[in-house]
C-alpha cells in the first residue's frame, strides 16, 4: 500500500515470525510459559533449537529455560522430556528434576500425554479423519523414513482430522499416538499431503506460493502431562501463530 504524509502506521511484533535471535545474540524462546512445582511448559518460537545438535550451536531453548530456572527458583537445570524440530512452534514440557523427567518419559513411552498439532498441507487427504501408521527408521543426519522392512524401525502412529479444505490445501489437526523423530512431517508426506515448508520432507510439493517463511507450517496446539507427574490433570493450549492463521483463511 502506498502511504502519504500524515498517514499513521501501526506495527505489531509477532515473536513467531522473523529472526529468533535478538541483537544481543540471545534467543527469544517463547511467547509465554507456565510453571508448576515439577514442570515448566514453554510456548516455543520457530527457528529455535530445542537442544544442541552437536554443532557449535549452544543458544538453545534448553539452555535458556535452564538459565531462567537458575535465576527464578535456584534450580540447576531444565530437563528435556521431548523435542520439537527447529522449524516447528508450540508447546514443550521440561522437567525440573531427574525424577520428574523419568516420570514424563515413562508417560511418553506409554503414549499417555495428549499432544495435538495444527498443520497446513498441500493437497486433500482421502478422508476427513483417520490415521497413518508406518514403521519409522533412522536414515541418519537426523532424518527419518518409513519402511515396510520388519525389524528395521519402530512403529509410528499419527491420527488426523481435517479442519478445513481450501482450493489446493488442507488445514489438518494431528494427534500423536507415538512420538518418533519427524513423525508428522514423514506421515503427511507419505499421505501425499506434505506440510508446507521452504525446504523439508515432501520436496517441491511442500513449497507453496502462499508460504515464504523459513519454517514449517506446523504448530503444537496442546499438551497434557498426566496426573502422576503434576498431581492433577492439566491441559496446556497455544494459539497458532498469526502467519498460519492468515494462510489458513479462505482464498
Amino acid at each position: 500500500m502506498r502511504v502519504k504524509s500524515g498517514d499513521r502506521v501501526d506495527v505489531h511484533y509477532d515473536p513467531q515470525q522473523g529472526s529468533a535471535r535478538r541483537r544481543s545474540g540471545r534467543i527469544a524462546p517463547s511467547r509465554s510459559s507456565t510453571k508448576t512445582p515439577h514442570i515448566i511448559v514453554v510456548d516455543k518460537a520457530a527457528h529455535v533449537l530445542t537442544v544442541a545438535t552437536g554443532s557449535s550451536e549452544r543458544n538453545t531453548l534448553e539452555s535458556r529455560v535452564s538459565h531462567y530456572l537458575q535465576h527464578s527458583s535456584r534450580k540447576r537445570q531444565a530437563f528435556v522430556a521431548h523435542r520439537l524440530d527447529r522449524g516447528v512452534s508450540g508447546l514443550l514440557v521440561f522437567a525440573k528434576s531427574p525424577a520428574i523427567l523419568g516420570q514424563l518419559r515413562d508417560q511418553f513411552r506409554a503414549r499417555k500425554p495428549e499432544r495435538r498439532y495444527i498443520a497446513i498441507v498441500t493437497g486433500i487427504l482421502p478422508t476427513s479423519f483417520g490415521h497413518v501408521s508406518f514403521v519409522s527408521a533412522d536414515r541418519g543426519h537426523l532424518d527419518q523414513i518409513s519402511t515396510l522392512e520388519e525389524g528395521e524401525g519402530r512403529l509410528a502412529v499419527t491420527h488426523y482430522r481435517v479442519q478445513k479444505e481450501l482450493q489446493d490445501t488442507s488445514v489438518v489437526e494431528v494427534r500423536l499416538e507415538t512420538g518418533r523423530r519427524n513423525q508428522i512431517r514423514v506421515h503427511l508426506a507419505e499421505a501425499a499431503t506434505p506440510c508446507w515448508a521452504i525446504r523439508a520432507t515432501g520436496g517441491r510439493a511442500a513449497q507453496h506460493e502462499h508460504w515464504r517463511l523459513n519454517r514449517l507450517a506446523l504448530h503444537a496446539l496442546s499438551l497434557g502431562p498426566g496426573t502422576s507427574v503434576t498431581g492433577q490433570q492439566l491441559l496446556f493450549t497455544s494459539q497458532p501463530p498469526s502467519c498460519m492463521q492468515r494462510s489458513s483463511t479462505d482464498r
